[in-house]
């Protein structure tokens, strides 16, 4: 018998895939046209300088890329075969729980690796042009391969624990999270505390972003630098692999769920109480008026994983805004930058978790057959529609509502704290970046639950439909931000007073417009297309080309 039979399958299954061979040009096309804007945009700055900003702008886009590799690629590969019920066949042979997992790794890690490698010569261009050194190369290149190995793992682990989808996706989403962004900023909160992090530095070891930073000469060359870096490749080397092992070994254990504790399992909580003493049943009365969303509230799992992730980041944010009323500069700049942060992550946590929840139900219902019952039943298209909306403002609104007031306690601080040295100008660009951080919390929350409902009816798996929202939704703005602070490295906003309030009010603009066309787009594809795509499964594509046009249910096999 062949060593890796699963890999040597999987291999040749995905050999024959168009997208296996698709994701290389387009990686490389990517970073060769973030290339390209650089070059045009530095042309103030020297060859070296421009060299250097290049290296860094790329390896930092595709550092954000391999870390969330396992959310996107391995979080739902083996639960989906548990939900099929074909990875029990797989166990009935000589296989091995490390044939599985190796094997699923293969495959579904390939496109990433196609596209790390098309990216790696692009990389290596700035070598030619002066500024960087072929270690610091080579030490980025180790970084971005253990990170996406660590990310690739991790959803690994997380899928074999797993059952649906967005338990999975979620999993793997806050363990990144936690990884790359809580602990690090658990040591910047003990630094502040204790003016000095003595004896808390693994903290940052299984850190992805300091191991970036531990990579080039600047930090390497220092007395703890060769320490430092080596320490995050070994532990994060050394956690990817305990994630496979783990995920070996648990996933001949855990696969099958019977009897009662698979049916625990399945049953959603109950929302409402039921009523005694005469007094009113509010489920049998949301039963009545609005079914759909009484099957949305029933499941609490959104709520409570809101509960978990908003319940740890809160805190640590409040931590911080209580050091910004120090009196030492030092800290106060350093708690300010650490807050602003960690305000902007929970703002796409939130937008994430919306995503993933606006196209979870029809997406598991159009694969189990259920979203076809309730096709025959009387409910009107803008009455599900309508529950749904209600259904996941209902599981969010109280994150929406704090982190608004974070957004105005930002506002409070700066215009009543008397030692923050900042002009008139820089007040206002600061305020206009809070005031439109709260409209557009609001904005993608609701056109990311539109375009998620559009996206489960039109992609085959959840974890698809949950990457064509924010896709849609979320990407156009992150491309925006990371543009405007490309152009500040390379030193476009110098030309004169107010050109970051114009850049500023622009970026709105476009997530704005972006927020407006594809809700737009989704609500009519909604209203004109929601029970044919329903029961036909139709692409996205042929509705998109043709928006008029009706379906052939003779088809359906295409689709």
């Amino acid at each position: 018998m062949r060593m890796f039979p699963v890999i040597m399958r999987e291999l040749q299954v995905q050999a024959r895939q168009p997208a296996t061979h698709r994701m290389r040009w387009l990686g490389a096309a990517t970073v060769i046209g973030i290339w390209i804007l650089l070059m045009a945009v530095g042309e103030r700055t020297s060859p070296v300088e421009r060299a250097k900003l290049i290296f860094v702008v790329i390896s930092i886009v595709c550092l954000g890329f391999v870390m969330l590799a396992g959310v996107f690629q391995t979080a739902d590969c083996l639960s989906e075969e548990r939900r099929e019920g074909t990875l029990g066949l797989l166990f009935l042979t000589d296989l091995k729980g490390y044939d599985v997992v190796l094997g699923k790794l293969a495959s579904t890690s390939l496109h990433s690796f196609y596209s790390f490698l098309a990216i790696v010569p692009v990389l290596a261009l700035p070598l030619l042009m002066g500024g960087l050194t072929i270690g610091e190369f080579w030490r980025v290149t180790l970084v971005l391969v253990v990170t996406l190995y660590l990310s690739l793992s991790v959803g690994m682990v997380i899928s074999a624990l797993c059952h649906d989808t967005r338990a999975a996706m979620v999993g793997t989403f806050f363990t990144m999270l936690v990884v790359a962004g809580v602990l690090p900023v658990l040591w910047w909160l003990a630094a502040l505390a204790r003016s000095r992090a003595i004896g808390l530095d693994f903290l940052l070891w299984p850190n992805p972003p300091h191991a970036f930073q531990s990579a080039f000469d600047a930090y390497y060359a220092s007395a703890k630098g060769l320490r430092e870096y080596w320490h995050c490749i070994g532990t994060m080397s050394g956690l990817g692999t305990i994630c496979l092992i783990a995920a070996s070994l648990l996933l001949p254990r855990v696969w099958q769920e019977t009897g009662a504790r698979a049916s625990r399992a399945r049953l959603p909580r109950r929302e409402f109480p039921a009523g005694g003493n005469g007094a009113p049943d509010p489920a049998r009365e949301l039963r009545g008026e609005r079914p759909f969303l009484w099957l949305l509230v029933r499941d609490r799992r959104p709520r409570r994983w809101a509960f978990w992730a908003f319940g740890i980041l809160v805190p640590i944010w409040l931590c911080f805004f209580g050091f910004m009323w120090s009196r030492n500069n030092m800290t106060l700049g350093t708690s300010f930058g650490v807050a602003m942060c960690v305000a902007f992550g929970m703002h796409q946590v939130l937008k994430c978790l919306v995503a993933a929840e606006a196209s979870r139900r029809l997406s598991e219902d159009r694969q189990s057959g259920a979203l076809e019952l309730l096709l025959v039943t009387p409910l009107a298209t803008r009455d599900i529609v309508a529950a749904q909306m209600s259904g996941v403002w209902r599981a969010f609104r109280w994150v929406f509502v704090a982190l608004t007031a974070v957004n105005l306690a930002f506002i409070w601080f700066l215009t009543n704290d008397k030692d923050i040295r900042m002009d008139s100008e820089g007040l206002m660009m600061f305020v206009l970046i809070q005031l439109g951080g709260i409209v557009m919390l609001y904005l993608d929350g609701w056109a990311l639950t539109r375009v998620g409902m559009w996206m489960a009816l039109t992609k085959k798996r959840h974890a698809r439909a949950f990457l064509g929202t924010v896709r849609r939704v979320l990407l156009p703005t992150w491309l925006a931000i990371l543009f405007f602070v490309f152009l500040g490295f390379a030193g476009a906003f110098n030309g004169g007073p107010g050109a970051m309030e114009v850049l500023i009010f622009f970026w709105f603009i476009i997530g704005a417009v972006v927020d407006l066309v594809t809700a737009a787009a989704a609500s009519s594809n909604l209203n004109d297309h929601f029970r044919e795509v329903g029961a036909l499964g139709a692409l996205e594509s042929k509705l998109t080309s043709h928006p008029g046009q009706t379906l052939n249910p003779m088809r359906q096999g295409d689709a």
